[in-house]
């Protein structure tokens, strides 16, 4: 079995380093504390009032889901963003071209040890999140669902990272455009909720209304609309993982209300289809901005964005 030598170097030195540990340490311990935190005042409401309402513990889940959401998706960049520009400010890089290491095996292991790090963040918390198991209402299968939405944006919001740092020569640099580009994609649609006056199923109740030709036709620039701002959706990664986060919590309003601000009519093919286009979408464009990223750093590739070495 050939092994990615780039890969084994950096995850050993990752893994060997102590702020890793404690990163990992604090993270869960803060996890904890939430839980704790929340399930000891859902407890004492029983007590109050004797009655037991099991939607407080999803919620739990759901909080405590969204927080590590947002902390691997601004985790990643960071890790990723100075994968390849370390390497050209140590001078680093031309040295490996010496070698039989591939461009390809080059970004690759640097992807993998960034990729490794952070999921193992999501595993080593996996505890704390099952604790909720204890009151019911989540499952295993649950815990991987939500899994895949993690490893999503990993991969994701890591591809952009390292696109950044394929194409500067400062980690500073790189990183601070792959957050600049991380928010810009999560803001670009605030615009459009605000004024649709949040998550509104008005449209898709005026649809069953009868409507005149002048209304036919607003109603299908409505629907082009809609497929455009379906798509604009897609790149979000906080938009995909919250619905499926909602999937697996059993939140049925919430995701028919975000399907009613992203996907038009009930029986438009965005709506009925969007959370798969949308992690389609991003794994997509994860995978193009990473073969990018080999392009950047192949010397003489007709694929590289800049021509300067």
């Amino acid at each position: 079995m050939i092994i990615n030598p780039v890969y084994t170097y950096e995850k050993k030195v990752m893994v060997r380093s102590i702020k890793f540990s404690i990163a990992i340490s604090l993270f869960n311990a803060f996890l904890a504390f939430i839980v704790f935190v929340s399930m000891s005042s859902v407890i004492q409401n029983v007590k109050t009032t004797a009655m037991v309402q099991y939607t407080s513990f999803l919620m739990i889940f759901r909080l405590v889901a969204l927080i590590e959401f947002l902390v691997v998706l601004f985790i990643i960049p960071a890790l990723t963003a100075g994968a390849i520009s370390s390497e050209k400010e140590r001078k680093t890089l031309d040295l490996l071209y010496t070698t039989r290491i591939k461009p390809f095996d080059i970004v690759a292991g640097k992807f993998l040890a960034a990729f490794f790090a952070t999921f193992m963040l999501v595993v080593s918390s996996l505890p704390v999140m099952a604790l909720v198991f204890v009151y019911g209402g989540i499952t295993v299968g649950d815990i991987l669902k939500l899994s895949i939405s993690y490893l999503l944006v990993i991969y994701y919001a890591g591809s952009i990272g390292l696109f950044a740092s394929s194409l500067s020569r400062s980690t500073n640099v790189a990183a601070a455009a792959a957050y600049a580009v991380l928010i810009v994609l999560m803001l670009a649609t605030l615009p459009h909720g605000i004024l649709s006056g949040g998550f509104s199923i008005e449209a898709s109740e005026q649809t069953l209304l009868p409507m005149d030709a002048g209304a036919v036709g607003d109603a299908y620039a409505h629907e082009n609309a809609s497929l455009l701002m379906g798509w604009i959706y897609s790149t979000n990664p906080i938009t995909v993982f919250y619905i499926n986060l909602n999937m697996v919590i059993g939140n049925k309003e919430t995701i028919d209300s975000i399907f009613d601000l992203i996907g038009g009519s009930g029986s438009g093919f965005i709506r009925q289809n969007w959370f798969i286009i949308g992690m389609g979408f991003q794994f997509t464009a994860a995978t193009v901005l990473t073969a990018l990223s080999v392009c950047n750093i192949t010397p003489y590739s007709r694929f590289k964005l800049f021509k300067r070495d």
